[in-house]
């Protein structure tokens, strides 16, 4: 049923348009990948889901997601069967500091956090890490245009990047999903902000329910080792 929008100094009413196309496929996606995420239980599942799901996010040429450990910010990937690039990645994690000045409140349109790549803003160190930290190829700043395993069309630079946070219920920062549209759809930022926002509150939920459950169990677990040991002396004792 489509939105009626009644004007009211004339008193005509006429229909609000559909979402462009792309902001309907990009809606159908996250809200599918959005119900994926209640079936994984497991930590470890439920990341290798999230790095599909992100890897494929229709309108970006790259996205990433960042996950908080130990003061760092590492890229959650696929492990893949090289272990110098998986050195890599655990060489170059974002630090702290770095993610504050990504995430600065100059940058910041409504819930998500828009960088600069490129202009007066530009800010070398951070951009530099980061580019590094999901980029064997990036441990120097970038040229425009950007080259490498995500490289865009000749003549074409990434002008934005856009970091969505993942929050916990205490608004404390898990992580963020790093996004890189796509040259075609740098118009269209404004727009499709209030979907990833929606899509990554999902993902800062069920990795909070996830982790928790994961604890849960985990304890339980060490409650029945305990209770078998305990048993097993006052058995020992009794014989004794």
């Amino acid at each position: 049923m489509q939105d009626v929008y009644v004007d009211s100094g004339s008193q005509q009413s006429s229909y609000m348009s559909p979402p462009p196309l792309y902001q309907q496929e990009l809606m159908h996606y996250l809200a599918n990948a959005s119900a994926t995420l209640r079936s994984h239980t497991n930590i470890h599942a439920l990341l290798k889901h999230l790095v599909v799901i992100t890897q494929n996010i229709p309108g970006f040429y790259h996205c990433a997601l960042y996950l908080h450990e130990q003061q760092h910010f590492y890229l959650v990937h696929l492990s893949p069967s090289d272990q110098e690039q998986v050195a890599y990645f655990r060489q170059y994690p974002l630090s702290e500091v770095c993610v504050d000045a990504l995430m600065s409140d100059e940058y910041r349109v409504g819930q998500a956090y828009v960088i600069p790549v490129s202009g007066e803003e530009y800010q070398p160190e951070a951009v530099r890490q980061l580019f590094a930290s999901f980029e064997p190829a990036y441990n120097t700043v970038p040229p425009r245009p950007c080259a490498g395993k995500y490289a865009v069309q000749l003549g074409i630079s990434a002008e934005n990047i856009i970091a969505m946070p993942l929050h916990s219920d205490t608004n404390m920062l898990l992580g963020f999903l790093l996004c890189m549209p796509s040259p075609g759809r740098a118009d269209t930022i404004q727009e499709i902000l209030p979907f990833l926002g929606l899509f990554t509150d999902q993902v800062a939920a069920r990795l909070e329910k996830t982790r928790l459950h994961e604890e849960i169990q985990n304890a339980l677990g060490q409650a029945r080792e305990s209770e078998q040991l305990i048993n097993h002396f006052l058995v020992t004792a009794s014989h004794e």
